[in-house]
């Protein structure tokens, strides 16, 4: 309180040195006011964003695109330059962390994870997951500019803000020779997969999707969770028959489909599985993860490190280390007593060399 009374007077301060008329400085006052109370940095418009952001001399077409998926299935990310992913990272601290987010949502949330959407589901008899189609690109500047709004700022500086966390075809890097199609895609912009700011914007935007699909969820025995653009559904009972019909024409009035190719229907005979966990019966991790993990370290042992990464053509393969401990204690997060089991043996494999 007693930093936002000075910061309220060292405005009134500058805005009375600077001649401006009282009303102007009693409705800056009060829109600062609104902002601090809501723990906001005050932006008053697209230039004041642009100085507390130092835009001043940032491209932004600093970004590039690269397939992290494989060639069957691409999985495009849009990768924004250092100074442009700085800002990013400086809006969600100072912006977006602090929003609240239901306690259905476990993707790119403190204190959630895969484990914990598994656990909603957990020991229920069918389950319902739907994957929601181009999530990322669906989100576009307008629905992020809301978000910003929203929170008390101005339409400028919440465009501006926006203008910052979204991407258009004509941001990448010294592209040249653009396609008629290409072009018209310029104005279209969206949430890119590489900026640390989308996680967090697709939380916030979808959450009033989330909130329809609880409301139509009421009074019947359904539970609901989901982690990013995965949605999850669990009962005991018949009633997901045909729900993917119902939640689609929920989705398509906020401008988000569903990807009918991903819908999986498990059934009380089924083995159940949420984001890779088998939950059948407990929480575990699907057994050919763990048996390819072991195998790994096995044949490690056998025939030495480098040794198996040529027989199996990963000679060139980089932080092979790394790979075997990321794949142990995402175990260990899981199935504690494994987890601690498999990091014991790489500690063992890897000793001379850490």
């Amino acid at each position: 309180m007693k930093q936002m009374n000075e910061y309220i007077i060292r405005l009134e301060e500058e805005l009375r040195k600077n001649n401006k008329e009282e009303a102007f400085i009693t409705a800056c006052c009060t829109y600062a006011r609104k902002l601090l109370e809501k723990n906001k940095p005050v932006l008053f418009d697209a230039d004041h964003v642009d100085k507390v952001l130092r835009m001043e001399g940032i491209k932004r077409d600093g970004y590039h695109t690269f397939n992290a998926g494989t060639r069957k299935k691409a999985r495009i990310i849009e990768a924004p330059s250092v100074s442009i992913k700085k800002r990013q990272r400086w809006i969600v601290k100072n912006i977006l962390e602090g929003e609240e987010l239901g306690g259905w949502i476990h993707g790119y949330v403190k204190g959630r994870s895969i484990v914990s959407n598994a656990k909603v589901h957990a020991g229920k008899k069918r389950i319902l997951r739907l994957d929601i189609k181009n999530f990322f690109p669906s989100i576009t500047k307008g629905m992020v500019e809301k978000i910003f709004s929203a929170m008390g700022y101005s339409p400028s500086a919440a465009g501006e803000l926006a203008a910052i966390c979204t991407f258009s075809s004509d941001m990448l890097y010294q592209v040249k020779g653009r396609t008629e199609e290409e072009e018209a895609s310029e104005e279209y912009r969206y949430l890119p997969h590489g900026a640390p700011s989308s996680p967090y914007l697709a939380n916030l935007i979808f959450q009033n999707t989330d909130l329809e699909i609880l409301e139509s969820l009421q009074g019947r025995e359904i539970r609901y969770s989901r982690y990013a653009d995965d949605m999850f559904f669990s009962s005991d009972t018949e009633e997901l028959q045909q729900l993917d019909e119902e939640i689609e024409g929920i989705l398509s009035k906020h401008g988000f489909r569903l990807n009918k190719n991903k819908t999986k229907l498990m059934a009380e005979k089924d083995q159940k599985l949420v984001m890779g966990l088998n939950i059948t019966n407990g929480i575990r991790v699907q057994n050919s993860y763990k048996r390819k993990l072991r195998q790994e370290i096995y044949y490690c042992n056998k025939y030495g490190i480098q040794d198996h990464l040529e027989r199996t053509g990963n000679k060139g393969k980089s932080n092979f280390m790394g790979y075997l401990y990321g794949k142990a204690y995402f175990v260990n997060m899981v199935e504690p007593a494994e987890g601690k089991r498999l990091l014991e043996e790489l500690d063992r494999l890897f000793a001379d060399e850490q």
